[in-house]
């Protein structure tokens, strides 16, 4: 069986005894040496299956294989810093969704006078 990519896991640390709440975190197998962890909150066991069987949860978990298999595809290089520039989209994407912020005449303006048309008179 092959080793899962992105797994969420409870209490890594092993503090949960002493203070009665662990750690959710989802653990991302870049390579074989390099583990990216993203802390989702604390948890106390009894309430471990309902909040990781949440829709916040599982779209941290999808979104995580998105990235793993968007970076084998494009042939990026598999790194932690290259996961977090895609995870925080800092990263220049062209496949990124467009920010719903810019009206749309506004950036047909801009267009418009980005480029160079000669206009004969």
């Amino acid at each position: 069986m092959a080793k899962q990519e992105v797994v969420v896991i409870f209490d890594r640390k092993k503090v949960a005894d002493k203070r009665d709440k662990g750690k959710v975190e989802v653990r991302v197998y870049i390579s074989r040496t390099e583990r990216k962890y993203i802390s989702l909150g604390d948890v106390a066991p009894d309430e471990l299956e309902t909040f990781i069987s949440s829709p916040k949860v599982c779209a941290i978990k999808k979104r995580c294989e998105q990235i793993l298999a968007a970076m084998s595809v494009l042939d990026d290089k598999l790194s932690v810093e290259k996961f977090d520039s895609y995870y925080y989209e800092t990263e220049d994407n062209p496949f990124a969704k467009s920010k719903g912020s810019v009206n749309f005449l506004l950036y047909m303006e801009q267009s418009i006078k980005q480029e160079k048309v000669l206009s004969y008179k």
